[in-house]
């Protein structure tokens, strides 16, 4: 709606239509990714839209047009409560770990499967990463994450952040509601949480309340969204999708994705590999955000270090 409302009168690409595959499913359910586990480079994404779906994908390829920048600050001052959000890096102080390589932040939520384990596709995402020399800030969900997850993901070099217990809305819940959320899932995290670092906190659907965001203070977690994001666990359509990604990243970005399972979001692999693809023709370089503040902004990192004792309970700091 958003987009044929407000974005359609100013978009130079409102005559491209659904393929013909995506028209003849243009009434359909919404679709599931025609992905199968064990994407590689190549593969041809087979997307079938709605027309919701189809609609989602321009209205974000209209906004990218205005600058995702300039729409978080409108969000920041929209949302006093998100001033200390990480949105991006300033980018005249990003660096990538090899000459001339740019830096930029990916992170992947609600981790790491919420069905029966056999549908876990960590492996290929880690594989994925590796291959392209990149780490990335798991945003997880302590109901779907196991231990032998996390150890994967810490041993992979990249790290854990904190994405409630489950997928759903956390946003009505009180400042004493929500502290006893957030420390049943930091309480599976923590073992796995490195030490001296900044620990992390991506609210659900990226609505941070004022109760939330007291509480993290309290606490010493910081809060992180994006400004690299276009819906991708909705819209399947890992080329369309990627292109958009393409657009809206430069050095400092940090981008927001979200982990396929077999079945299920499954598409956002394939959309993964071609986001990492274009980013090594762009000579950018993906780092986790723990790899973000060391990279981006050395003279804070003493500053930024977190003390070894929040990793307990944060009842000692209400």
């Amino acid at each position: 709606i958003a987009y044929f409302v407000v974005c359609l009168p100013f978009d130079p690409t409102i005559f491209l239509v659904p393929s013909s595959s995506q028209m003849a499913h243009a009434n359909d359910a919404p679709a599931q990714a025609s992905a199968t586990a064990g994407y590689s480079s190549g593969t041809q994404s087979d997307a079938s839209l709605t027309w919701g779906q189809f609609g989602m994908l321009k209205m974000w390829s209209s906004l990218t047009m205005l600058g995702s920048r300039r729409i978080v600050s409108m969000a920041q001052v929209l949302f006093p409560q998100m001033k200390s959000t990480r949105f991006y890096y300033p980018e005249n102080l990003c660096r990538g770990k090899g000459e001339g390589l740019g830096a930029i932040g990916l992170t992947i939520d609600d981790g790491i499967v919420r069905q029966d384990r056999s549908k876990s596709l960590l492996k290929e995402v880690l594989n994925l990463l590796k291959k392209h020399n990149a780490t990335a800030t798991f945003f997880v969900c302590s109901e779907y994450t196991s231990e032998d997850d996390m150890k994967s993901i810490v041993e992979a070099n990249c790290e854990l952040g904190n994405h409630l217990t489950k997928d759903g809305e956390f946003f009505q819940l009180g400042e004493e509601d929500f502290k006893r959320v957030f420390e049943q899932a930091e309480a599976k995290l923590s073992p796995f949480l490195q030490p001296n670092t900044k620990r992390w906190y991506r609210a659900p659907q990226g609505r941070l309340t004022k109760d939330m965001a007291r509480v993290l203070e309290r606490g010493g977690i910081s809060h992180a969204l994006g400004d690299c994001y276009a819906d991708d666990w909705a819209i399947p359509d890992p080329e369309g999708l990627a292109s958009v990604y393409l657009r809206q990243v430069q050095p400092g970005s940090v981008a927001i994705m979200h982990m396929p399972e077999k079945g299920f979001r499954e598409h956002t692999l394939r959309s993964l590999e071609l986001f990492l693809e274009g980013l090594e023709s762009r000579r950018l370089q993906a780092h986790s955000l723990g790899e973000m503040e060391r990279l981006c902004e050395p003279q804070n990192s003493e500053k930024n270090l977190e003390n070894p004792s929040l990793r307990g309970s944060l009842a000692s700091r209400t």
